[in-house]
């Protein structure tokens, strides 16, 4: 993992076990959103025009762990309960 990363920038890398926790670490170290203010009905109306919809079916792209996603199918009628559980 460290092999791209010149070693004078090395001991800025922190080891975290939890994923979870990872992923925020990294998020908050570039600086980017780990929570909104939106509600769940606003993010599911918003996902619902997305071009990875298609008929009542949505693509999710989701983190198995930091530079490793997959793509999850979900029934756009689901969308909403999804999103409250990730809130």
């Amino acid at each position: 993992i460290l092999a791209g990363i010149p070693p004078e920038h090395r001991h800025k890398i922190t080891v975290i076990p939890d994923r979870r926790a990872a992923i925020l670490h990294i998020l908050n170290c570039f600086g980017l959103p780990t929570h909104t203010e939106q509600t769940p009905a606003a993010l599911t109306n918003a996902s619902l025009s997305d071009k990875k919809r298609s008929g009542g079916t949505i693509r999710l792209i989701l983190p198995r762990e930091i530079g490793d996603c997959f793509i999850h199918s979900l029934p756009a009628a689901d969308l909403e309960d999804f999103i409250k559980k990730g809130l």
